[in-house]
């Protein structure tokens, strides 16, 4: 392999640029004003319920400034509300609204085509070290 070939990051960023390109073309063409990195976010609280802001960071991969943002976005949007914590009233938890509700339900069944459509003609097994390669390079990188 020579070294152009080698270059991990161009690959990536051409692959994540093309994914970004159908999943924010999907989102308009639903109507829905949002980036597919706020979109992860609704997703996330859709599936897991209320979570706070830490929860959402970790969970989506995101530092604390840039989900805090994001929410915020959300907010203004009447996609997602802060409530008070439960089990802690200093803590804030981050909630869908119906709105929020009404867009995953939109959208879900286009992201799934999306998904389906970028693991096309790949297996489980390739899947599985698709994974196992990225982790190893985010452990190299880290290290």
């Amino acid at each position: 392999m020579n070294q152009t070939e080698k270059i991990i990051g161009t690959h990536l960023e051409q692959t994540l640029r093309a994914l970004r390109q159908q999943y924010q073309a999907l989102l308009k063409e639903a109507g829905l004003d949002v980036t597919p990195e706020q979109w992860v976010l609704l997703d996330l609280l859709d599936q897991h319920g209320n979570l706070s802001q830490a929860e959402l960071a970790q969970r989506s991969l995101k530092d604390a400034p840039t989900v805090s943002r994001m929410i915020g976005h959300l907010i203004r949007k009447k996609l997602v509300q802060r409530k008070r914590g439960q089990d802690d009233q200093r803590r804030y938890d981050v909630a869908l609204t119906e709105g929020g509700k009404r867009a995953c339900k939109l959208t879900r069944p286009g992201i799934q085509k999306l998904r389906a459509l970028g693991w096309k003609g790949l297996s489980e097994e390739a899947y599985e070290e698709f994974l196992r390669v990225l982790k190893k390079v985010q452990e190299n990188m880290a290290d």
